[in-house]
């Protein structure tokens, strides 16, 4: 929505550059024998839609820590090779819209997998094995034992794991799961995700799944050099740097029209918005390896009983969408079936006693998924609010600005409450609590809360580009910043 509310700002963008005058500033040419010639102290229209959409697209680009994608073979040809890379970056394009629509999530996910890592650390790993197990870097080889036979009956062909799923349910009260816990009756729907995930002959197990298979003398991924496993990132230092001198140059310039008096526009204003919700992302996912596309297989020293796959399953990540999935199209000779990038592992069995764990029913994953949301939706709506007094092509326009600013960021905290009551009933533990309780809040939810965020944040996505056709003549004067490299 936020995509079609961007395109339509755009084309009202183009509409009133159409209709309105139009203004073209003419230099005079400097005379013979001049060794410097200043910019001009003016900017255009579009310089500033080019500065702002360069800083969006870079925040949200760079950002992305995806887990390993699924192994393919080598290409055999030229064209086939270019494809599997549009393929492959396809499911960054995705997420980066999705960071468009919602970067509240990202901050959420990157606090959840910070917390999961930092509490695998208490448990003897370290930050950077914990990141690349749940990653699904460390693979378990358990084709010793499982999974060969079919295999070969296939001839290493390409498997869609949709049509293999196994979707089961067994009476596992007497399964220990580790850490003091004993599974429910029948697994929920996350862990038959992570069941079918260990259906071939290499399993990609997070790092509480490997913790268990390591007590259970199964496998143990540590013990890799932490310099190995830092050169397998490849963070994209360019990109970095390119938004990092983006951001520190739309901030210090709008430093600097601020010290001067002179007004900036909406956009930067959103742009400046995109930038600091990154920022956080960033800090949050600073040791977490970024772009890696290998694997590690893990010979396992031991036949993993079903017991340990009932565990494993229990004791795996959580995800955000728990219906039918398109699985991914796998070669079981090549690597196992990844770890979807929507994962959760800071999962309800961390925090013991903890008292926010049981106010929100053992579902840790949801509250770290709500705090890091609740903090970038209280960042990213407040500083939209920093426009309250720019100049609108009508004072309803302001009025209208000022309302969804202050809704998207009032929502995430008006939310709480109820969302802690949704978490409690919702059935991520096991069987549905209180159906009709939770249809009503979830109707709630729907359209008390998240409809009015939705419509908000699209009026002010319009509204940032509409403006531009409507910034007094102050903002298209430029200050000494002006003389910074930027790149638009």
């Amino acid at each position: 929505m936020a995509i079609i509310a961007s395109i339509t700002g755009l084309v009202l963008l183009i509409d009133f550059a159409a209709a309105t005058t139009t203004f073209k500033p003419e230099c005079s040419l400097p005379p013979p024998g001049t060794n410097y010639v200043a910019g001009p102290n003016t900017r255009s229209t579009l310089s500033i839609l080019w500065n702002c959409l360069s800083i969006i697209f870079l925040c949200t680009w760079s950002i992305q820590h995806l887990n390993v994608p699924a192994m393919r073979r080598e290409p055999w040809g030229f064209w086939q090779k270019q494809w599997w890379k549009v393929l492959d970056s396809m499911t960054k394009v995705k997420w980066m819209i999705l960071t468009i629509l919602i970067p509240e999530y990202l901050v959420g996910r990157a606090l959840g997998e910070w917390l999961a890592a930092l509490k695998m650390v208490e448990l003897g790993w370290t930050m950077t094995d914990a990141y690349m197990a749940n990653m699904g870097y460390f693979v378990l080889d358990v084709s010793d034992y499982y999974g060969t036979a079919t295999e070969k009956e296939q001839g290493g062909k390409q498997v869609d794991t949709a049509d293999a799923e196994r979707r089961i349910e067994v009476d596992v009260n007497t399964v220990e799961l580790g850490y003091g816990l004993r599974s429910s009756e029948t697994l929920p729907e996350a862990g038959q995700i992570n069941l079918n995930r260990m259906s071939g002959h290499l399993w990609a197990l997070n790092a509480r799944q490997w913790d268990r298979a390591a007590s259970d003398g199964i496998g143990d991924p540590r013990g890799v050099p932490a310099s190995r496993l830092e050169k397998l990132d490849k963070g994209g230092a360019l990109v970095k740097a390119l938004a990092l001198i983006q951001v520190t140059y739309l901030v210090v310039q709008l430093i600097a029209r601020k010290v001067t008096g002179l007004p900036s526009s909406q956009l930067e204003i959103a742009a400046l918005a995109f930038a600091a919700s990154s920022a956080v992302t960033y800090v949050l996912f600073w040791s977490r390896p970024q772009g890696v596309e290998t694997i590690s297989i893990i010979k396992a020293t031991g036949k993993p009983s079903e017991s340990f796959r009932i565990a494993a399953a229990r004791l795996g990540p959580r995800y955000l969408w728990l219906g039918r999935r398109r699985s991914p199209v796998v070669e079981p000779d090549q690597g196992p079936i990844p770890i979807p990038n929507d994962a959760s592992h800071m999962t309800s069995d961390f925090s013991g006693s903890d008292t926010i764990s049981r106010l929100l029913g053992r579902n840790d994953e949801a509250a770290s998924l709500a705090a890091g949301s609740l903090v970038g939706g209280v960042l990213f709506g407040g500083l939209h609010c920093l426009a309250w007094n720019f100049e609108f092509p009508t004072p309803a326009e302001r009025t209208i600005w000022r309302v969804c600013a202050v809704l998207t960021t009032a929502l995430p905290v008006i939310a709480v409450v109820p969302l802690i009551i949704w978490v409690r009933l919702h059935p991520w533990a096991g069987k549905p609590k209180h159906p009709r309780t939770r249809a009503v809040l979830d109707t709630f939810i729907l359209a008390g809360l998240l409809l009015p965020y939705v419509v908000a944040r699209l009026v002010l996505t319009v509204e940032m580009f509409r403006t531009l056709c409507y910034l007094p003549p102050e903002a298209y004067k430029e200050t000494w910043s002006g003389s910074f490299p930027n790149w638009g």
